[in-house]
């Protein structure tokens, strides 16, 4: 393994590419971590300096492949099944029925939601979870579409897979363990087929507006845990386009928890529920209304 060490110009260098590529602002204290991400990287593509790695992502032809790779060593997975709990169990008691009901009147029974950043899949899994487990045997009278994105190419294949340890379940109920997973080995756990029918799995870059306009007419989605991660522009963007693959009459959005929109100009509206905020899209506004306003 090599052990080179980066300078600060090198790391602005490559942290600027990063930005570019991805929205992803790596702070001055980042520079360590880059460093030790990326070592295995200029290993890998037998380059002997950060430099050389810098212009081999520039100008060889295989740079941006290698470009994918380098998103991937510095997205941030710490995930596991039902993380924020107090967030599903809204999703789970309030939203969830508050969409089935309004949907019924209006005698439809689609129910579309997106995973925005799924990581390695534990949120996704735990949605469709939550899903199958309030609408039981009536889930095959519903049209459930669920949605799972990330920019790792590398995380989407393990969430793909859908094969985790006893770390990653950790705050699961046993309920929902023996009803939506079977054991693999000794030590790991199979998401059923029934609940991975329901998620269709792709790469997307959330700072692109035109890879988001193909998801739309979203009930809900959620981008926790990723926007404060972004430069502010960044920001912005994402949910500006979080905004527009909503559906046209309401829609809510969850953020992680550590996560608002007080610094953003937004045309969410803060819903409370116990101390926990939740935004939802304002009927019959779009965007440029919203922001007029």
């Amino acid at each position: 393994m090599f052990n080179n060490t980066l300078s600060l110009s090198d790391f602005k260098l490559l942290r600027g590419l990063i930005n570019e590529r991805s929205g992803i602002f790596l702070s001055d204290a980042k520079q360590n971590f880059l460093a030790i991400r990326l070592n295995y990287r200029l290993e890998t593509c037998k380059l002997s300096t950060f430099k050389e790695y810098y212009y081999y992502l520039k100008y060889d032809p295989k740079g941006n492949e290698e470009l994918q790779n380098l998103i991937n060593a510095v997205s941030i997975n710490e995930t596991y099944f039902f993380r924020d709990s107090e967030q599903l169990n809204i999703f789970k008691n309030h939203i969830l029925p508050t969409l089935m009901n309004n949907k019924s009147k209006q005698g439809k029974r689609e129910l579309k939601i997106w995973s925005a950043a799924c990581s390695t899949g534990e949120e996704v899994y735990s949605l469709a979870m939550i899903v199958s487990d309030v609408l039981g045997r009536a889930i095959v009278d519903w049209d459930v579409e669920i949605t799972a994105t990330d920019i790792s190419t590398s995380a989407l294949v393990s969430a793909r897979r859908g094969l985790y340890d006893d770390y990653a379940l950790r705050e699961t109920k046993l309920s929902y363990l023996n009803k939506y997973f079977e054991k693999s080995g000794s030590e790991k756990y199979q998401v059923k087929n029934e609940i991975k029918k329901l998620i269709n799995f792709g790469q997307i870059n959330l700072v692109n507006t035109l890879s988001t306009r193909r998801i739309i007419n979203m009930d809900c989605i959620f981008c926790r845990n990723i926007i404060m991660y972004l430069d502010m522009e960044s920001r912005r963007r994402v949910i500006e386009n979080m905004y527009r693959s909503l559906n046209q009459n309401d829609g809510y959005l969850f953020l992680g928890q550590a996560e608002n929109l007080r610094e953003i100009e937004s045309p969410f509206q803060p819903r409370y529920y116990d101390g926990t905020i939740i935004y939802q899209k304002q009927v019959g506004v779009g965007l440029l209304e919203a922001e007029a306003a």
